[in-house]
Formats: C-alpha cells, structure tokens, sequence
C-alpha cells in the first residue's frame, strides 16, 4: 500500500512539474529561455532600451552646448547642430569654444587665437598663421575663440557655435557654384553622395550644363553596383575609361543599342525620350515593375514622340519619373541639364528601391 501511495504521489509530482513547464516555457520567468523568446522579445526590449537611453544622453549633451545661445548670452553667436556648409568670398569667421570647422576648397588660415584649435584628423595643434588642410576638421577647444581668414573665395562647413561673418553665404560646401536657394539642391547633393557623376569631386557642379548619354548610362550603372561587363560592345567611339565599362555594361544588359551598330555617342545629349528608355530597360534588368502606364495624349506633342519610346514615356510619366512641362508637353526630343538630370535620377531611384 505504502509503495502504490508513493508512486501516486511521485507521479502527480511530475504532472505538476510537466504542467508548470509547458505553461510557461518560453516566457520571461522560464530560466531556460527559448531562442525564440530571445531573439523575438528579449533582444528588442534591450536593443529599444539601450537606444532611447543613448539618444537621452545625446539631447542631454545637445541641450547643454545650445543652452548659452539660446538663452542670449551672446547674440552674435549662432549655433547648428549639424554640418553646414557655407562660402566666405573673403573676410573671417569666429568660433568660440565647440565649434568645428571643416574646409573643403579655397584659402583659408587660422588667423587669430586665444586657446587651442586641433586639428582632429591628424591630433594636431594647429600655430597661429598656419593654413588649413582641406577635408580636416578643426575643433576649437575649451575656453578657446579662433578667427580663421580667407584670402580667396572658400567653401567649409560649420558644427556647433560660431560668428557669421558678413557675406557668409548658405551653400553646400562641396561645389562652389551651388548655392542653398537652387532648385536642384537636394537632387544635388544626393547624386554627389552617391557619387553618381563621375567626376562628382570637381570643384564646379556645372548643373546648367548639358547632360551626356555617357553621364546618364554612368550613374544607371553606379547605382546598379558598378558591374564588371563580360563582354565588349564593340562601340569604336568610347574613348574615355571613365565611362567604358558602363557602357559595355549597359549594352551587354540590353538598356542600350546605341545610335548604330558600331556607335555609342557618349558625348551626345541624352534626349528625354532616351532617357526614359534607358531608365525602362535598367528597370526591367533589376527586376523591377514597367507595367505602369499614363496616357500620353495629354501632351500637346505626343505625336512627335517615337514609337520605340511610347511605352518607356508612357511608364516614366506614369510613376512620375519624367514630369510634363507647365505648357503641356513632354518634348520627347528635348535635351536635359545636369541637374535635370540629377533630379530624374533621384525620382528613378526613390521609385525603384
């Protein structure tokens, strides 16, 4: 008897324990946690809280640095809390202590100076009268104010505190003929980001000038990830390398034929009618969607566009990659600038992630 109540006790114990376990396997007082519960609770919760307790502490350092300005200690000083880019014809700008300036081209020199400015690219510090590095970065340090002078038109950034000086112009500091106000700013900076023109490290944007069917097949190609073509098209006019392996590219993939058999125009413009086709095709090639379609006789000149162009216009106008003229038309035959183009280019990648 003794040993039938024994082995229903021993058993009701390991139904309570099985019952226990099976309730609560898995959940966040389970000692053994689950690899599911770990990577689908455990680590989101940590990665969350780790996250809003970095960004607390950010704002925190960023409240404590703006906080003087803001509460007018120093009129004359203004304060960014990101890189911005200006142009000084010439002059100097002021910065107190905190602020950073990184050149980028023309002739700046660290002029006057109470304190230290290191140069944070190479942990130096940099002597009065020195000239600047481009692409360093210059911190003024603690209890420090520097003036640095330019003796040419310069293009820097600014981070954190500084003077302007009279004439200091908002602009992206990379090119010295693109100002803030342009229309094509951000198109702009989004193609020199990606470095979609090949010679997107020139001093010039020259956004007014034409646009080349060899510069609209080099930027399809670096956003495609540059691909090394396995063939040659055996075009006999690429005579820059700059651009030869996207245009083997392009015609190994189909997104161009050429004007001929044997002729590739890199220096052509590139038409609007021929930029949607290429835009079409590179579409198709990356897998993405060209079912859409608009109706072209809403243009005023639809009828002067090409037939091996319909269905690219029509699909480009539709996703809203090519946009009509204010005068109703789509000038299928028309050249475009570099920074139309840069503009289309930017629509087509956001339309095609």
């Amino acid at each position: 008897m003794k040993k039938l109540t024994c082995c229903a006790l021993v058993l009701a114990l390991l139904m309570a324990l099985s019952s226990a376990s099976a309730g609560s396997a898995g959940g966040p007082t389970d000692p053994l946690i689950t690899r599911s519960y770990a990577q689908s609770v455990y680590k989101d919760a940590v990665t969350g809280s780790l996250t809003a307790a970095a960004l607390e502490r950010l704002q925190a350092i960023y409240d404590e640095a703006a906080a003087p300005y803001a509460r007018g200690q120093d009129t004359s000083v203004k304060y960014t809390s990101g890189r911005e880019g200006w142009r000084l014809a010439s002059g100097s700008v002021t910065l107190p202590s905190g602020g950073t300036l990184t050149p980028t081209s023309g002739s700046l020199t660290l002029a006057d100076v109470r304190g230290e400015v290191v140069d944070a690219t190479v942990g130096e510090v940099v002597a009065p009268g020195s000239p600047l590095t481009n692409y360093h970065r210059y911190i003024v340090t603690e209890d420090a104010e520097a003036a640095f002078v330019c003796s040419a038109p310069a293009l820097f950034y600014l981070d954190g505190p500084y003077v302007p000086a009279q004439g200091m112009e908002r602009q992206y500091a990379y090119y010295d003929d693109v100002a803030g106000s342009e229309w094509y700013y951000d198109s702009m900076v989004y193609v020199r980001e990606n470095r979609l023109f090949h010679d997107w490290d020139a001093a010039s944007f020259n956004g007014r000038a034409t646009a080349t069917r060899a510069e609209m097949v080099y930027a399809l190609w670096v956003l495609s990830g540059s691909p090394v073509p396995g063939t040659d098209s055996g075009f006999t006019d690429l005579t820059e390398d700059w651009y030869r392996d996207a245009v083997n590219w392009a015609a190994e993939t189909g997104i161009t034929t050429g004007v001929s058999d044997t002729k590739f125009s890199p220096d052509g413009i590139v038409k609007r009618s021929q930029m949607a086709a290429f835009f079409y095709r590179c579409t198709a090639w990356q897998g993405g969607r060209t079912d859409q379609r608009s109706d072209l006789t809403v243009y005023t000149d639809w009828e002067k566009i090409p037939g091996w162009a319909t269905d690219a216009l029509s699909w480009a106008t539709a996703i809203k990659v090519i946009q009509g003229n204010d005068n109703h038309t789509v000038a299928p035959s028309s050249s475009s600038t570099r920074a139309q183009l840069a503009a289309v280019i930017m629509r087509w990648d956001e339309a095609n992630p």
